[in-house]
């Protein structure tokens, strides 16, 4: 299974779509389009809303010390790893108090409770991936995107239903992926 997953990435995508940074980045974007999204949209998106403010902070968190281990910046690696724990810390302890106050103020309903769990795989699967646990990491990611689809689905939010299922297809792929020490693509 590995090595299929491992061959398909390498025939869809080229070298640089692989590399750390640009998967950081990607979820940066679409963190800021599903922010606009859920404060537009007048339904109940608060959890997800306070989920992507924090899954913002650590996703741009990724991208910048995956960019500055790319490019072999060890002061700014070492600056960045030095405030890693304390930053996600942070974020998940915010998160989870926001989370919770949203929670007890509302009478939850299904959909509130899958965006809370939805919030809660996909902050521990980032910090994971930051952490370079990867196999767990996307793992959650995967169960998250398969949440987050299932609660967009229920809300009538169609078109963000289908890319949460898109994501969950390719962190499935993603708990198959390797890095060596040196390169970004994927080992066989």
């Amino acid at each position: 299974m590995r090595k299929i997953s491992v061959g398909t990435l390498k025939q869809i995508f080229p070298d640089y779509l692989t590399t750390r940074s640009f998967g950081w980045m990607s979820g940066i974007i679409g963190v800021i389009l599903s922010t606009i999204y859920f404060l537009v949209k007048p339904q109940n998106f608060e959890v997800m809303k306070v989920y992507n403010y924090a899954l913002f902070i650590l996703l741009l968190y990724g991208y910048l010390i995956s960019k500055a281990e790319e490019s072999n910046n060890l002061k700014t690696t070492k600056f960045l790893k030095k405030w890693e724990m304390e930053l996600k810390i942070l974020v998940i302890t915010i998160t989870a108090i926001a989370c919770r106050d949203i929670l007890i103020q509302e009478k939850p309903s299904s959909i509130v409770s899958t965006q809370f769990y939805t919030a809660v795989t996909g902050l521990i699967g980032t910090l994971l991936l930051s952490l370079k646990k990867d196999s767990l990491g996307w793992f959650l990611y995967f169960v998250t995107h398969l949440l987050s689809a299932y609660a967009m689905y229920q809300t009538d939010s169609f078109v963000i239903s289908a890319f949460q299922g898109i994501s969950s297809v390719i962190a499935f792929f993603g708990i198959f992926y390797r890095e060596t020490e040196n390169s970004p693509v994927p080992v066989e």
